[in-house]
């Protein structure tokens, strides 16, 4: 099994950023215009990981897309909507070369501090 990470905004050698970022405002998972690359991998357990929640009325949707070229994105797992601290799994696959995580942040004044994290098997 190899560990990804999926997460915002900074990319590092193993995926996307630091777990637990906090973001205020609608965001795509990847630096400098590269989504993490998977395709050695058959199947991906995605997590995500929502630690701190701020804000009125906040939410925070999730979906996760695959491309085999990196310029068509298609959604491979979606979240359920998150209105506080909670945590949800999905198993999804075959994905495709590409991986990004998108989120959509709603409410006045929303924060949350989030983690997207993806394991390989």
């Amino acid at each position: 099994m190899y560990n990804v990470r999926l997460k915002p905004p900074r990319l590092n050698d193993v995926g996307w950023g630091e777990p637990y970022d906090t973001h205020t405002s609608t965001g795509t998972g990847m630096a400098v215009g590269q989504p993490l690359e998977c395709e050695r991998f058959g199947t991906l357990r995605l997590k995500l990981d929502v630690v701190a929640v701020g804000g009125a009325a906040p939410t925070l949707d999730v979906v996760v897309q695959h491309s085999p070229d990196g310029a068509a994105w298609t959604v491979i797992a979606t979240f359920a909507q998150k209105t506080g601290v909670s945590s949800e799994w999905k198993v999804v696959g075959p994905c495709h070369r590409f991986v990004r995580p998108i989120w959509t942040i709603g409410g006045t004044s929303p924060a949350f501090a989030f983690s997207v994290l993806g394991q390989g098997v």
